[in-house]
């Protein structure tokens, strides 16, 4: 009987011992597919936010606007004065006056003080 009772509780211990281990590998793969689900929304959310603000940065800078670099080299004196005017480089006044000294210039009448003009069409 004592041998029978002895029998029990081992079995009962091996059983014990296979479901832990059981229940551990479950765990264990769970974990891993949560880790492997979590690692994938990370970089798709640093993905999303660098593109961001790679986007923001374009925005800021203007290198994201539809006008390239060759199509400002080939601008007028006058489309830039309107683009620095709409991008708000300069005033309403500041762009008044340096059209009009353009147009002054272009009908030889040009004012000796437009330095300011030429100073914003180098930019």
């Amino acid at each position: 009987m004592l041998w029978k009772i002895i029998g029990w509780v081992v079995i009962g211990f091996v059983a014990l011992f296979v479901v832990s281990f059981i229940f551990s590998i479950i765990t264990a793969i769970i974990g891993l597919a949560i880790t492997i689900v979590t690692f994938g929304l990370s970089i798709a959310i640093v993905g999303a936010l660098i593109f961001a603000a790679v986007k923001l940065y374009q925005t800021v800078i203007g290198s994201g606007s539809s006008s390239s670099k060759s199509d400002e080299i080939d601008a007028t004196p006058e489309e830039i004065l309107r683009e620095q005017y709409i991008e708000g480089m300069i005033d309403e006044d500041e762009y008044e006056k340096a059209l009009e000294d353009l147009l002054n210039r272009r009908e030889g009448n040009a004012d000796k003080s437009s330095d300011k003009e030429i100073e914003l069409l180098q930019n």
